[in-house]
């Protein structure tokens, strides 16, 4: 996955590529219309292409739940098994088991 833009992420399995916006992957905040947490926290991953520690600038803990939501999001469009974003080896973090790049 790389991040077109702010709003848009070109998605390339296997040799199919599309671009897909915030708001067909469900990650829509209902009540504004505008990208939700999940979507702010994959630009987050993105950044650091896709791995989280507490280290990282955007660590919080608000991002446990998000990260949570975000896991199920993705698992639901993608119909995934196990968690795309998992917890580290060493446990002080979170990596995404896919690989991440933010806008060029």
């Amino acid at each position: 996955m790389r991040f077109s833009d702010t709003e848009k992420i070109s998605v390339t399995i296997r040799d199919q590529r599309q671009v897909l916006t915030y708001s067909q992957l469900g990650l829509v905040d209902s009540r504004s219309g505008k990208p939700s947490k999940q979507w702010e926290l994959l630009l987050k991953f993105a950044r650091e292409h896709g791995m989280m520690t507490w280290l990282s600038p955007d660590a919080c803990r608000k991002n446990r739940k998000q990260r949570e939501l975000l896991n199920k999001s993705l698992q639901q469009f993608f119909d995934i098994e196990g968690e795309p974003i998992e917890l580290t080896d060493d446990r002080k973090g979170w990596r995404c088991v896919f690989k991440l790049r933010p806008q060029d």
